[in-house]
């Protein structure tokens, strides 16, 4: 057998668990009575325990067993031994020995556990521990407990191991005598283990170097339509690669580059030129308005001296004019556009417009203008002058004020003209009342003004 744990409790100072009472399954020391182990994927486990029983002049009928947690996972009645006839101060031996299964394979802690059935007389109880000296009757040696694996390996006669029970499962009948079938999925958990190649086809070998690589047969390799990042691989300047290979992937390169005549380039935006770099020739009909993309000439894409008196043909001005000046007057139909002006405004000859007389009139009139007359700031600042001068119109306008004035004008002319003037400069008038009391009399003597 294996042993799993065992705790072996025999303290300096005696420790008692009474048995004067009944007492269903307890826990006698979870701290120094308890074991963790692991119990076998065969799920059986074999528990041993001894103690003594003393104090009582009658014999207790207890139990000893195991808890686990609150559970209860066995519990049996002890073998007694009696060491002496006085059994008050005898050390009654208690012992166990017994099997569990069933259990499930994992972690757990067992604590050694007692019972009492039937209760023993006054100071009867479960001792162990306590001090070693001369004194009689006051030390009873340690509580034994201890879990063992009682389904093993199992070894012959000469210490082989007996294979048919490994692990608790019947082992595979051996396809050649004397030599046991291994199960891969057991050898390959073997994480210490640096296990061997095996080839798909007997008698094959793998190339490998004293670096350990692998060497590769391009004809065998696996999943070969993958896309794979080769940033650190160069083609060798001597080899050649077909332009169907490039695709739209830029191409950097220090050399020439030589396209076959009947070759075709997949993006022309991914074909740029460093500093220094100039292309030789260019094949008829290589570069035509079909194969250049929209907006691949742009001024961003030119260096400042791109076009310059050295860089191009003498004759090219004369074309380039000829172009522009050749060019049909129903083509210039961009609104805003120079050709478009022209043609809008000088749609007959020069000669048909106004004489140089009619012209010559117009200048003699523009000539009796001042040569720096007043702008329209200063016309503002002397109409505001004139106005603050006149003051805001009382009505709509001051042309209404104006109007309203000569009207109340010819009321009060009319009011004028029915005054008599018999003296120069002095009105006629006839005073009726003084104060709001009429006046009698005409004014002469003997009819005097009075009231």
């Amino acid at each position: 057998m294996n042993l799993l744990g065992a705790a072996l409790y025999d303290p300096a100072g005696a420790v008692s668990k009474v048995t004067t009472s009944l007492l269903a399954m307890t826990a006698l020391d979870t701290t120094n009575l308890r074991i963790a182990f692991t119990v076998p994927a065969h799920g059986f486990v074999k528990v041993k325990m001894s103690c003594v029983h003393h104090g009582s002049t009658t014999s207790p009928q207890v139990l000893l067993g195991i808890l686990e947690g609150s559970t209860v996972r066995a519990r049996v009645s002890p073998n007694v031994n009696l060491l002496q006839t006085a059994i008050a101060t005898s050390q009654i031996c208690l012992s166990c020995d017994f099997t569990i299964g069933g259990l499930s394979a994992g972690a757990v802690n067992w604590d050694a556990a007692y019972g009492v059935e039937i209760v023993a007389s006054a100071n009867g109880a479960i001792k162990y521990g306590g001090p070693n000296n001369t004194t009689t009757n006051d030390a009873f040696g340690a509580f034994v407990f201890e879990v063992w694996d009682p389904r093993p390996l199992t070894t012959g006669l000469g210490g082989g191991v007996n294979v048919t029970q490994l692990l608790g499962t019947a082992w595979l009948t051996p396809g050649t005598a004397g030599t046991p079938d291994v199960n891969v999925k057991l050898w390959n958990a073997l994480t210490t283990v640096e296990l061997p190649l095996v080839p798909t086809t007997a008698g094959r070998k793998l190339d490998v170097s004293a670096g350990g690589e692998a060497g590769v047969d391009w004809a065998n390799v696996g999943s070969p339509t993958t896309a794979v990042d080769l940033s650190g691989t160069t083609i060798k300047t001597t080899q050649k690669v077909d332009v169907d290979t490039i695709k739209t992937n830029p191409v950097v390169n220090g050399g020439t580059i030589t396209f076959p005549t009947n070759a075709t380039v997949a993006s022309t935006t991914n074909i740029t030129a460093a500093a220094g770099c100039a292309v030789s020739s260019i094949g008829a009909n290589v570069i035509t308005t079909a194969s250049i993309n929209d907006g691949a000439f742009t001024a961003a894409k030119f260096a400042a001296d791109f076009l310059t008196a050295a860089k191009i043909a003498a004759d090219v001005g004369t074309e380039i004019a000829a172009a522009v000046w050749d060019r049909l007057t129903s083509a210039l139909t961009t609104v805003g556009s120079i050709g478009k002006l022209l043609v809008d405004n000088v749609n007959t000859t020069i000669s048909s417009r106004a004489a140089q007389t009619t012209v010559d009139a117009i200048k003699l009139s523009t000539d009796n203008l001042p040569s720096d007359p007043a702008d329209e700031s200063l016309i503002i600042a002397a109409t505001d002058a004139i106005m603050s001068r006149l003051g805001a119109p009382a009505g709509a306008s001051v042309s209404a004020d104006m109007a309203a004035v000569k009207s109340d004008t010819a009321a009060v002319k009319t009011k004028t003209d029915s005054l008599t003037f018999t003296a120069a400069g002095q009105v006629d008038s006839n005073i009726q009342s003084v104060n709001d009391v009429a006046v009698n009399g005409v004014g002469v003597p003997g009819n005097q003004w009075g009231p």
